[in-house]
């Protein structure tokens, strides 16, 4: 367990911002809070990650200067007590929160233990795009609808799902703001730079697609692994899957079944996936609705060339519309394919145009753009305007 600091690392009289999260696992959310805490220390900020359970391969990521606290409790639900304990008797400036069921307890926390810290949910993804088709998910829904506007801003990736929030969510304009996910450029080359000594990566063993993320329905890696079958046909092609979730067992039967298991590799969650990154002719985005890919950034700052979705969510702004890497419909494994095809025959965006993109990414200015609504004086709750006034009766 990481050290509990009575104020959090940082200066003495330094504002004092506390992140929540249900833990620490190896996703892009928990990456990104990763990130601004290391930044915030390195600031002088007096910072605290507050966890429901302090565990996952990310915490070995964090500056050993940040405390780390485990509000304890089974689940994330569960440690809706703590946190308003730790919100009464901390009381700091602002808390971040982040993913679904964190943003719903840091919201009904802070409202519970009326405590004047201001309260900053980052929404990672559309929440009308769930990934769980059921009555509870139904249930969540709503309940984060409350919740945002309980909050004092609302962080989203991109003005596609921004549009969605002022819209469906009735939030006031000025509450929502896209807020791009930070890239740390030096520490991915230096990481990417490490030696990985795997045949996969073995020069003339043949093309080299690399998919990064949780094996999860929402992420669609049966498409990208129809796609591989296609372009296997035309190109010795092989895929290299990093990350684990429920679907590995159905993802191998299905490569078994389109005559791929050879050319493809299940490597499981990679703590440090750059070196793949970096040395992949491909990276490979299948999902059906995305927040901001952190793969897709990192490729792109390792100079890799992306295949993505054009799904809901931020990969068409990110790519600038296609202009900074091929884009195919949703589901469509002949156009993945042919994208996949076109990019190893050289049909990729100048260096030029991704290095002026990446520009917004950089570690620090992320931090500054969160420092600025986390710490800026908090507008009139949201609960008095007309809008939201509606949506209640």
């Amino acid at each position: 367990m990481r050290p509990e600091g009575e104020t959090g690392a940082g200066a003495e009289g330094a504002p004092h911002v506390a992140l929540f999260l249900p833990a620490l696992e190896g996703g892009g959310a928990e990456n990104v809070m990763v990130q601004l805490a290391n930044a915030f220390h390195a600031r002088g900020l007096r910072v605290e990650v507050l966890l429901a359970r302090a565990f996952g391969p990310r915490l070995a990521e964090l500056d050993p200067a940040v405390p780390v606290r485990e509000l304890g409790g089974r689940g994330v639900l569960a440690a809706l007590p703590a946190l308003v304990a730790y919100l009464r008797r901390r009381r700091p400036a602002a808390l971040l929160s982040t993913l679904d069921h964190a943003n719903l307890v840091a919201a009904w926390s802070r409202a519970l233990a009326r405590a004047p810290t201001r309260l900053v949910v980052r929404q990672a993804s559309d929440p009308d795009r769930a990934e769980r088709p059921s009555l509870a998910g139904f249930a969540i829904r709503r309940l984060l609808g409350a919740s945002y506007r309980r909050a004092d801003h609302v962080v989203v990736m991109s003005e596609y799902v921004r549009g969605n929030m002022i819209a469906r969510r009735r939030l006031a304009p000025e509450r929502v703001s896209v807020v791009a996910n930070p890239v740390p450029h030096a520490r991915v080359a230096r990481l990417a730079a490490e030696p990985l000594d795997d045949p996969w990566l073995a020069a003339g063993s043949g093309p080299l697609v690399v998919a990064a993320g949780r094996l999860h329905p929402v992420k669609d890696y049966p498409t990208l692994l129809r796609a591989v079958a296609r372009a296997a046909e035309r190109a010795p092609v092989r895929l290299a899957v990093l990350g684990d979730g429920p679907e590995r067992a159905e993802l191998e039967a299905l490569a078994t079944a389109l005559g791929i298991t050879e050319r493809v590799l299940f490597a499981g969650f990679r703590p440090n996936p750059y070196p793949w990154l970096a040395r992949a002719d491909v990276v490979a985005l299948s999902s059906r609705s995305e927040g901001m890919p952190n793969v897709l950034l990192e490729a792109m700052a390792l100079g890799t060339p992306v295949v993505a979705t054009d799904c809901p969510g931020s990969p068409r702004e990110l790519l600038d519309h296609g202009r900074l890497g091929k884009l195919v419909p949703v589901g469509d494994d002949a156009a993945m394919a042919g994208a996949i095809l076109a990019v190893l025959a050289g049909d990729r965006p100048p260096a030029a145009d991704l290095e002026a993109a990446l520009g917004r990414h950089e570690v620090d200015a992320v931090a500054q753009r969160y420092l600025g609504l986390l710490l800026a004086p908090a507008p009139a709750p949201e609960s008095a305007t007309p809008a939201a006034a509606a949506e209640r009766h």
